[in-house]
């Protein structure tokens, strides 16, 4: 059924039974995750365009963005997200409704003082509540894992942990494993998570985005409705409009909001000075691939990674790491529950060191920035989409990515690396000059499943 899902074959009627196996059966989910896994690593080893067809992985035309308009989204979105973000919310709750299904989740720790844990309280969130958000932002956490925003004007009701209907407004998801089968219909379109971080947009039209993982969505009106679902990828940008005869691209850079959210569901408290949040993982951190003379890029790899073997990591510590050997590693339990983050910077022609700082909301539970360390552990944290460097560069090639340690005769000078007091946060001055890439693995705690 899978199969048939991927190439297209699948009706209407199976497609909908398909949905219900998914939403009820564990054991059929794993199946599931496992068979898209090797879709999705099959679709990124060369070749396999040719090998097996690229209408395996949709059954219409794909949008496709670049690296550019992702950036551009990136630098809109920073732009716009200046001072504290504050909210009302209308609830209408049903009457008769006992059953929980989840908490709204608001952090009243004052913008001054981010340096300590957050102060979060969490209020019931009950089945059938309808909600009116004027302006601003707010955070819910459902009980089958699923982590959401909501980002006003805007209009949601929430009729079970597993669907929710949004008639206006942007909602931002972040999806474990577990809840795959997670539903949102809006008045366009119907959208059904198949293991993402995706983000949908309801006004004159409803709009998806789709920032890691894939979706299935289905238009609800027009000439289309009751055709195939488009089954929508990590980049991809679509708009359904009322009564157009197909969906149409999305301009990336018009994401607005849409990063606030997604640095709350990645736990990303704030970033300063030259490093900047992708939302999209990049289609390569090979060298000369993503370089830039004035940014350390960032973004997440993996959540929801538990650990089958020990890993050794550099502690959480505060101090200052400029010089190879001055620390203890520390090892991670098998069953240590992480979101994996990858910094990286390649200067073009730059030969000055750049300096950057991320707060993450979470404590940090190590770091990896030795070469052989980053290229030992791409196995567990390694981003599908997206291309590393291989062996062969790394090794044979003596094309150092790590930092601070001297690696094939080439000395890190200038690499440093600060960990916070509070363990939450790291300030890195990276200098990447010629074939020299600086990349870092940070591993953060998870909480409620993200």
């Amino acid at each position: 059924m899978t199969e048939r899902l991927l190439n297209g074959t699948m009706g209407s009627e199976e497609f909908e039974h398909f949905e219900q196996i998914l939403l009820s059966d564990p054991t059929a989910r794993l199946t599931y995750i496992e068979h898209i896994n090797v879709h999705a690593q099959l679709s990124h080893l060369g070749g396999a365009v040719e090998a097996i067809g690229d209408e395996v992985f949709s059954v219409r035309e794909r949008p496709a963005f670049g690296t550019g308009s992702i950036l551009a989204a990136v630098l809109t979105c920073c732009m716009m997200l200046g001072g504290a973000i504050y909210f009302t919310i209308s609830r209408n709750i049903p009457e008769h409704s006992d059953a929980i299904l989840g908490h709204i989740v608001t952090d009243t720790t004052p913008q001054s003082d981010k340096t300590g844990d957050s102060t979060l309280v969490r209020q019931p969130l009950k089945t059938g509540e309808l909600f009116n958000l004027p302006f601003g932002m707010t955070r819910f956490q459902l009980s089958n894992g699923v982590a959401c925003t909501l980002h006003g004007p805007a209009r949601i009701q929430f009729e079970t942990p597993s669907k929710l209907l949004l008639e206006s407004g942007t909602f931002v998801a972040s999806v474990p494993p577990e809840a795959i089968g997670f539903r949102v219909e809006t008045p366009h379109v119907e959208v059904i998570d198949l293991g993402t971080t995706f983000s949908l947009s309801v006004g004159t039209d409803s709009e998806l985005r789709v920032f890691q993982g894939l979706v299935s969505a289905r238009q609800k009106s027009g000439s289309n409705r009751g055709a195939a679902p488009l089954l929508v990828r990590t980049g991809e940008a679509i708009r359904f409009a009322p009564l157009a005869l197909a969906e149409t691209r999305v301009d990336a850079n018009e994401s607005d909001q849409i990063l606030t959210g997604i640095k709350q569901l990645y736990g990303v408290d704030h970033v300063e000075g030259a490093m900047t949040l992708l939302p999209v993982p990049p289609d390569s951190v090979q060298n000369t691939k993503l370089t830039s003379d004035s940014t350390i890029f960032l973004f997440r790899e993996q959540a929801f990674v538990e650990l089958t073997q020990p890993l050794k990591v550099v502690p959480p510590e505060s101090k200052t790491h400029s010089a190879p050997g001055d620390f203890n590693p520390l090892e991670l339990p098998v069953g240590t529950r992480c979101s994996s983050f990858l910094l990286h910077s390649d200067f073009a022609t730059r030969q000055e060191p750049l300096r950057g700082t991320i707060r993450f909301q979470r404590p940090i539970l190590g770091l990896i920035f030795s070469s052989d360390g980053l290229q030992n552990s791409d196995s567990l944290f390694a981003h599908s989409g997206t291309a590393y460097p291989t062996e062969e560069s790394t090794f044979k090639y003596n094309q150092s990515r790590g930092c601070v340690i001297p690696f094939g005769g080439k000395g890190e000078l200038a690499d440093e690396i600060f960990i916070h007091e509070d363990g939450r946060g790291l300030t890195v001055t990276l200098n990447s000059p010629n074939e020299n890439i600086d990349q870092i693995r940070i591993l953060l705690q998870s909480d409620n499943h993200n």
